[in-house]
């Protein structure tokens, strides 16, 4: 007699030999629905909810000095919660799946919340300096634009928007001198064809400068409507 065990049993039979555990409390976890999280630390996750165009804090935090259109993030990130392991575990430790997973979740949750990203075509991620890429092997804020692009079934750009300079960006300055800043920093290849709307894509948004720069490029070469997407906000 011939067994026919499906995916779901084998995967159980693994979890059982090599368990794994949940990123944000270290409890074992299991299952198809449990992939880094477990469904109590899912359902706990502190969301947002930032509708986008509904003049959030996020949108607000452009307000002056750049042309954002909507903007939104996932979950809050505070350095001091469990929560912050996402990140960690993104950025740092090579765990690109969960950057690509929590996309998805936060794309899924865009369809079904936020009617403005509907018109959004293209999704081009916040680009890493070729030495820190080369270094780290990987651009997490690709990974959450792939996310976003499966459950929304948009392409991913990564080559309309380069990073030139490996500097941090300077939010002190005013509009003109940002401006130059951000042409030294960044470069954007006009994109081809009738795209009139992107999602600019980043990990987590703190003080938005980065951000900025990279509209400032963008809108240096083309007048398009941007959205700012990222996991995380730090509030």
């Amino acid at each position: 007699m011939k067994l026919n065990f499906g995916k779901e049993v084998i995967g159980g039979i693994i979890d059982v030999i090599f368990p794994r555990h949940c990123i944000v409390c270290g409890e074992v976890i299991f299952g198809k629905y449990e992939t880094h999280l477990c469904l109590c630390c899912q359902g706990s996750l502190p969301l947002t909810y930032f509708i986008l165009g509904t003049q959030n804090a996020i949108e607000k935090t452009f307000w002056g000095r750049c042309n954002v259109v909507s903007a939104g993030s996932f979950f809050y990130y505070n350095a001091g919660s469990n929560y912050a392991n996402i990140l960690k575990e993104l950025k740092y430790h090579g765990n690109k799946s969960i950057g690509i997973q929590m996309g998805s979740d936060y794309g899924y949750w865009l369809k079904n919340n936020s009617p403005e990203i509907q018109s959004i075509e293209l999704i081009i991620p916040v680009p890493l300096h070729e030495k820190k890429l080369k270094t780290r092997g990987y651009n997490q804020a690709e990974c959450v634009a792939i996310g976003l692009g499966k459950a929304l079934n948009l392409e991913v750009s990564t080559s309309s928007l380069l990073r030139l300079a490996n500097k941090k960006t300077q939010t002190k300055k005013n509009r003109i001198e940002r401006l130059q800043n951000a042409e030294q920093i960044y470069s954007f290849k006009d994109l081809i064809g009738k795209v009139k709307h992107i999602a600019l894509v980043d990990d987590v948004i703190t003080t938005g400068a980065t951000i900025e720069s990279c509209i400032l490029a963008i809108h240096k070469v083309k007048d398009i409507k941007i959205t700012v997407l990222s996991l995380a906000y730090t509030n």
